[in-house]
């Protein structure tokens, strides 16, 4: 069966296909939401700290939530629960916006309600992409991630295009509710999804359920040393988001509305990603995918702080996103298949762990920025995972052979004793 024809046919499944269309509305909010974000910070304080302390605080509250956010999605209603959550977003926003219009906001009121908005995110993830498991099985999980995937890029291609045009010609507080809605328009497709019973085992209290995830990924070293990985992918390959408004304003030269277009250019290289993994369904050694893709974020990293002409920041913008989307859907998939139905939503949320990462890497760029310079900082954050690479991925031989023989290995060797 062709790549296209299998994509295809996963909307043939009722409830994937509502699913995916919540996705693509809450991922046109969260495309908005990372692009306003920086960009209202750096017009409200003039500092390119503040717009790195506001990432960092946001990754503050998903960091904190992530471990327990994976047991909570393993023992209630997942829909139910991402109901609630994007209630939540879209109230936060809306707040957000009406002290925007009343000229009310001041620069401390972005901390609190970006470390609101971490802990929601950090809930949404391991809720999300374990019911995406619940409704297609194993046998079509990479192409339901893929496809998953495709839903953030398809949103963030015109949500990049509109924050851009909103912030430059009617305000930040249009564009706040403008991402207010989205997260509320995701709700509509969301209450079509059918409930589907959990597949976990009887309830513990959270902290053991926390603890056993931790023990279950530390006791693998495949599992440990991809989860450090993406930590540094996190930190210094998605975190360069936060420096795209400091880049467009202060280097290229190119205001909101150039902001809003390199953001579009990324989530095209996201689509090209998404065909990339449809093509690679039948590829037996995913692991291969995953190496390669993970060095190639910090190359790409690396070229595009060297840039200094918009044209070559736009490819290079979408060269980055296409080795990002590429890794982390490949992670997602190789993760999901090598754990055991009852730890799988505590090991997504250690997932979601690493995820808060990428604030506190907007942090770390905004510090080194005002140092430094923002381009030089994104070289370095390069550099950094390619060192990382080195140190944790390419010593592992388990990622170059098939992802079968790796799933039978965790089952047969750590299975028993680490789900305890």
């Amino acid at each position: 069966m062709r790549p296209l024809t299998r994509m295809v046919d996963l909307f043939r499944i009722s409830d994937y296909r509502m699913l995916w269309g919540h996705n693509v509305f809450a991922s046109l909010g969260m495309s908005m939401e990372t692009l306003a974000q920086g960009w209202l910070t750096l017009m409200l304080t003039d500092s390119v700290f503040w717009v790195g302390l506001v990432m960092g605080v946001r990754g503050i509250g998903q960091i904190i939530v992530a471990p327990i956010a994976g047991v909570i999605a393993d023992r209630f209603d997942r829909r139910r629960e991402l109901k609630i959550l994007q209630i939540l977003r879209a109230l936060v926003c809306l707040m957000v916006g009406i002290l925007i219009v009343s000229e009310l906001l001041e620069p401390w009121h972005l901390l609190p309600t970006a470390f609101i908005a971490g802990v929601l995110f950090a809930m949404t993830l391991p809720a999300n992409g374990t019911l995406v498991y619940d409704i297609v099985g194993r046998d079509k999980l990479l192409n339901a991630i893929a496809v998953h995937f495709a839903a953030l890029s398809v949103a963030r291609l015109p949500g990049s295009i509109l924050v851009g045009i909103l912030l430059a010609f009617v305000g930040e507080g249009a564009a706040y509710f403008a991402i207010s809605a989205a997260f509320a328009l995701s709700l509509v497709p969301l209450s079509r999804v059918k409930e589907i019973p959990q597949k976990s085992g009887e309830a513990q209290p959270v902290l053991m359920n926390v603890m056993a995830g931790l023990r279950y990924a530390a006791g693998h070293k495949t599992i440990r040393r991809m989860l450090a990985f993406t930590i540094l992918i996190e930190s210094f390959g998605f975190a360069h988001q936060a420096m795209l408004p400091v880049i467009a304003r202060n280097y290229l030269d190119v205001g909101a509305t150039g902001l809003g277009f390199l953001g579009a250019a990324g989530s095209v290289g996201s689509l090209l990603g998404i065909m990339f993994l449809g093509l690679a369904h039948n590829v037996r050694r995913k692991g291969l995918i995953l190496l390669a893709f993970g060095a190639a974020v910090g190359c790409n990293l690396m070229l595009f702080g060297a840039s200094s002409w918009y044209g070559a920041s736009l490819i290079l913008a979408a060269a980055i996103q296409w080795s990002l989307v590429t890794y982390d859907a490949t992670l997602n998939t190789t993760l999901l298949l090598m754990v055991t139905d009852k730890m799988r939503g505590r090991i997504v949320g250690l997932v979601s762990f690493a995820y808060g990462f990428t604030p506190i890497g907007g942090f770390i760029y905004g510090a080194m920025a005002t140092f430094v310079g923002a381009p030089s900082a994104l070289a370095i954050g390069g550099g950094a995972i390619l060192i990382g690479w080195l140190g944790l991925m390419a010593p592992l031989r388990e990622l170059r052979g098939p992802l079968e023989g790796a799933a039978a290995e965790i089952d047969k060797r750590d299975g028993s004793s680490l789900e305890r």
